[in-house]
C-alpha cells in the first residue's frame, strides 16, 4: 500500500493528500526522473514511464549503467513534474512557478515474463496514446527489460494558475 507524506513540505497550502488528484498528475506527466544510488552518489535518470495501481514501469534496453544499479540496490526515488507556468511580475519577488510535482520512494525488479513484460509496455504506451492494445515482437521483448517500480511513498504538490486543479 502507497503511504501518503506531505509533513517534510514549507508550503503546506501546496500538499496534495487526495490519491485521485496524486495519479492525475502522474497520468498527465510524460518524463520521470529516477534516482538510483550508485556508490555514495545519486545517479538519476530521465525515463519514458508508465503509471498503474501503485507502480511505474519503464523499459530499457538489456544492459547499462541503470541495470546494473538496480541489481545492486532495488531502493529508488522518482520524481515528475508538469503544468509548469511562469508568472511574472512588477518585483522580481513577485515572479513565481505555477506546476505539480510528485515524488516517491519505492522498490524496483525486473519483469521476466513474457505477457507481464507486454502489460507492462502496454501500461507506458498509455500514458502516451490512446487506450488501444498494442503487440510486441518476440524478438523486440527479448531485447527488452522492463522494470517495475512498486511505490511505497509518495508526496505531491500542487501550485497551479487560479481556476485550474
Amino acid at each position: 500500500m502507497m503511504q501518503i507524506t506531505s509533513d517534510q513540505m514549507l508550503k503546506k497550502k501546496y500538499a496534495v493528500s487526495d490519491l485521485t488528484h496524486i495519479e492525475t498528475i502522474i497520468q498527465s506527466a510524460t518524463i520521470c526522473r529516477l534516482g538510483l544510488v550508485d556508490d555514495n552518489y545519486a545517479y538519476i535518470v530521465p525515463l519514458n514511464f508508465g503509471y498503474e495501481a501503485g507502480s511505474l514501469y519503464f523499459h530499457t534496453g538489456s544492459r547499462g549503467r541503470k541495470i546494473d544499479l538496480i541489481r545492486n540496490n532495488p531502493r529508488v526515488a522518482f520524481e515528475i513534474d508538469t503544468d509548469h507556468a511562469m508568472k511574472s511580475g512588477e518585483r522580481a519577488c513577485d515572479w513565481d512557478m505555477y506546476y505539480q510535482s510528485v515524488m516517491g520512494r519505492g522498490v524496483a525488479f525486473f519483469i521476466e515474463d513474457r505477457e507481464q513484460k507486454q502489460r507492462a509496455l502496454n501500461i507506458i504506451m498509455k500514458q502516451y496514446s490512446s487506450e488501444r492494445t498494442w503487440t510486441f515482437p518476440d524478438e523486440k521483448l527479448a531485447i527488452t527489460t522492463v522494470i517495475k517500480v512498486k511505490i511505497e511513498s509518495v508526496s505531491a504538490r500542487s501550485h497551479c494558475k487560479k481556476g485550474d486543479p
